[in-house]
């Protein structure tokens, strides 16, 4: 039995890593299966020993990313698996239960070769008992912690597929897990990553608005926490957290940097996706001109990089084709969009009305194996039919094609509310009715996440011609303190109605304000109204007053809250500006009643006098983030980027441009 030997491991180790940096994936694959062929040879012994496993577990795992064959790719899944597993039955190693881990979890969330449900809680149960079996014993702190780490990352997967109560103990669990894992390395990045996607994961089953917001703000922190080490799975992390929380200039921001880190080409290319959503975020959302093409130009190269290194698959193709149509390049889109079919050329028009034809007939099997992978994830079709929407102007064509994908995926909340919002811009007979149904299925169906819903829900009661019901404001348990967005939407409905004191409306709405806060970055980071220490020096010292303060990131805000009865005039904007004299705070202004043309320009001027950050929300801002057209956080985020780039303390959002774009995609 011949050993194998440090230079024959060395030598697959650089043919793993030529591989990750090759561009060609006719010669990446090459590396890979050389890597492959040469196990082979291997007896047991060494084939199953750790450094080869570890070997075969990642090339395997490399290979499957990039095949475009949705049967050839679950196979080459389960095969690191198994690999995993036939070692660790000759003899248990930390290392291969981590790897045995990885491979799981890959397979979990690989949306292009999906694993039969009741064989992959199986597999996930298995992968936890076996890190268990590590933990109980391993003296090696870092080892210990990475095993910690990885059955987070299981128990967490676990709860995604599991009944309610089920849920909530698998996440409770995965924090429990996480927590340790910092406990014991608090140096390691891992562990902060598993630490923030646990409480990520726990924020989706949040039983209350506040409640989320704490859980996702604990997310935030723990990846901020990762970001002080070397490795770029951290920075990628975040900005796939920013991408889903809807924050995209954050999110291609710190892509970009995650870009700059990234020594493994094809990670990157793989997950160029995440960009170039991240892009057409900005652009949906009317973010100003110069960061939207920066980013949509770079998203287009990577993209196309991503297409040309093997990642052909129909998430990269609508998401490149709709980049390349939001630059004004439709004709290069239409093109890209022909690579959703593997055989002969077709127009895309008529690769999707064959794959319609074959979903009405039944036969699916012909949409996975003649076109591109991934055809027959919902939300593919719903990119499709806002590229219909919004660039051939075809409602009817977008329409058909959100129905497609709601035939796919009938519980997709973001299918379901392009659809609606599709029905209601057509508004042919019956369909607000349909439209109706559809959002009120989507709003059963979200999770605290995503709020795109409840703009199309009013905009249909708007269209039919009576106001949308108020919701009901749910009993409370004695102790029982937890904040609701509905509640908000009541309150808020009531101070226009209001009929006491009006010098108790403006106290009123502060308080509403706080709750506002409390449901969007969490209680832990909201300080309500306190006093700033007497200005001395001046010719009648007082106290200063501020309304709230909050932290969201690493930004520290001062807020002044206004709700009277004619817009701010410039004295107030010059009040504001006394308590905002500490270093790295910036000034949040709300006026429900607006603000005057002199107001304004007192804002500007005092900037650029005293070198203080202010943003200026008016109160058609604020309605639209209760009625879900944008979120506080992505409105804050376009005024802070307002600010940076133009100087200028205000700029009003607009629903009408962001909504007709289709936001929610």
């Amino acid at each position: 039995m011949s050993q194998v030997t440090a230079s024959d491991l060395g030598e697959r180790e650089t043919l793993i890593s030529e591989a990750r940096r090759e561009p060609s994936p006719i010669l990446a694959r090459g590396h890979y299966r050389r890597i492959l062929d040469w196990i082979e040879t291997l007896d047991p012994y060494n084939r199953l020993s750790e450094e080869v496993t570890s070997i075969a577990s990642r090339g395997l795992a490399d290979l499957a990313a990039m095949e475009s064959n949705a049967k050839t790719r679950l196979d080459l899944r389960r095969q690191a698996i198994a690999h995993c597993r036939e070692s660790l039955r000759g003899l248990y190693t930390p290392a291969i239960a981590i790897h045995l881990a990885n491979r799981t979890v890959d397979l979990f969330y690989d949306r292009f070769a999906p694993e039969e449900r009741v064989r992959i809680r199986s597999m996930l149960a298995d992968a936890v008992q076996l890190l268990g079996q590590g933990i109980s014993c391993c003296e090696d702190l870092p080892i210990a912690a990475e095993l910690l780490v990885q059955k987070s990352s299981c128990l967490r997967c676990q709860g995604l597929i599991s009944t309610r109560e089920n849920r909530l103990a698998r996440g409770i669990e995965a924090i429990s897990c996480a927590l340790k894992a910092v406990g014991l390395a608090p140096g390691m990045s891992s562990t902060h990553m598993a630490l923030g996607q646990a409480h990520w994961a726990s924020a989706r089953w949040a039983s209350s608005d506040d409640r989320y917001a704490n859980s996702l703000n604990e997310a935030e922190q723990s990846l901020m926490d990762a970001q002080s080490g070397t490795d770029p799975l951290a920075r990628l992390l975040l900005a796939r957290f920013f991408r889903l929380t809807y924050r995209p200039a954050k999110a291609v921001g710190v892509f970009v940097e995650y870009e700059a880190m990234e020594e493994n080409k094809r990670r990157l290319w793989n997950e160029a996706y995440i960009y170039g959503e991240a892009a057409m975020q900005l652009w949906y959302n009317t973010y100003d001109e110069e960061l939207v093409g920066l980013h949509l130009g770079h998203a287009r190269e990577l993209l196309r990089e991503a297409a040309d290194a093997g990642y052909e698959n129909a998430r990269n193709f609508t998401c490149l084709a709709l980049v390349e149509a939001a630059l004004g390049q439709r004709d290069l889109a239409e093109e890209t969009l022909k690579r959703l079919a593997t055989g002969e050329a077709k127009t895309w028009l008529r690769i999707v009305r064959e794959a319609m034809a074959d979903l009405e007939t039944g036969n699916v099997d012909t949409v996975k194996q003649g076109w591109a992978l991934g055809l027959t994830d919902p939300r593919v079709w719903s990119s499709l039919g806002t590229y219909a929407s919004e660039f051939i102007g075809d409602q009817d064509l977008a329409i058909s094609l959100y129905e497609f994908g709601r035939q796919l995926g009938p519980a997709d909340p973001i299918v379901l509310t392009n659809l609606a919002r599709g029905l209601l811009q057509r508004a042919g007979p019956g369909d607000l009715a349909m439209a109706r149904e559809y959002v009120s299925e989507a709003g059963r169906r979200a999770d605290r996440g995503f709020v795109w819903w409840r703009d199309v829900r009013r905009r249909l009661a708007i269209a039919a011609g009576t106001e949308a019901r108020l919701p009901k404001i749910r009993k409370r348990k004695a102790g029982d303190n937890r904040i609701t967005r509905n509640e908000l939407v009541v309150r808020l409905e009531r101070f226009d109605k209001w009929t006491g004191p009006p010098s108790e409306r403006g106290p009123a709405f502060q308080s509403w304000f706080i709750d506002l806060l409390n449901t969007t970055v969490g209680v832990t980071q909201v300080r309500p109204g306190y006093k700033l220490p007497r200005l001395t020096g001046t010719a009648r010292p007082r106290t200063r007053d501020v309304d709230a303060a909050f932290r969201f990131g690493n930004s520290d805000y001062r807020v002044e809250v206004k709700w009277e009865g004619r817009p701010i005039r410039p004295s107030k904007i010059s009040d504001f500006f006394s308590r905002l004299r500490t270093p790295g705070v910036t000034g949040l202004f709300v006026s429900m009643s607006g603000f005057t043309d002199g107001a304004i320009a007192e804002a500007w001027e005092s900037l650029e006098r005293e070198r203080v950050r202010v943003l200026l929300m008016s109160g058609k801002e604020i309605r639209s983030v209760t009625e879900g057209r944008i979120t506080l956080q992505m409105l804050r985020e376009i005024k802070e980027r307002h600010l940076s780039v133009t100087g200028r303390p205000f700029v009003e959002w607009t629903a009408d441009e962001a909504v007709r774009k289709g936001a929610s995609t």
